[in-house]
């Protein structure tokens, strides 16, 4: 299952009458996600929205671009990794190539946990 078409945008809904929710719509306007606010008992009963909530529609909403950001680093650094074949031999810093290495484990993890399943790794054996 593939998740709902981006770019994705947040948009303040209401619930009822003085309780507001984050919508995040995809590109059709639709409602993929939102985010309701809850009784803070600092405050009473209120119902309140928070900055984290703020903060948390406007991640959500970013999702796609940054699923594709993270495969267009993968793919990129696939493109670095060619030479390291023949690393040591080659002229790339080991500091630099270890840094890759890094980058290109925390862009594939996030990959795996924003799709639910596991990239094979490809780099190796190209």
């Amino acid at each position: 299952m593939t998740h709902s078409a981006g770019p994705w945008t947040t948009k303040i809904g209401v619930l009822e009458v003085g309780i507001m929710t984050h919508e995040i719509l995809d590109d059709n306007g639709e409602v993929v996600a939102d985010i309701s606010p809850c009784d803070d008992p600092a405050v009473g009963k209120e119902i309140v929205v928070s900055k984290e909530e703020f903060a948390n529609a406007r991640l959500i909403a970013a999702a796609p671009e940054l699923l594709e950001a993270s495969l267009t680093v993968i793919d990129q650094l696939k493109q670095l990794f060619k030479p390291l074949k023949t690393w040591p031999e080659s002229d790339m810093p080991e500091e630099f190539a270890m840094g890759c290495l890094i980058i290109y484990d925390r862009a594939l993890n996030a990959i795996n946990k924003a799709t639910g399943e596991a990239i094979v790794d490809s780099k190796e054996g190209e």
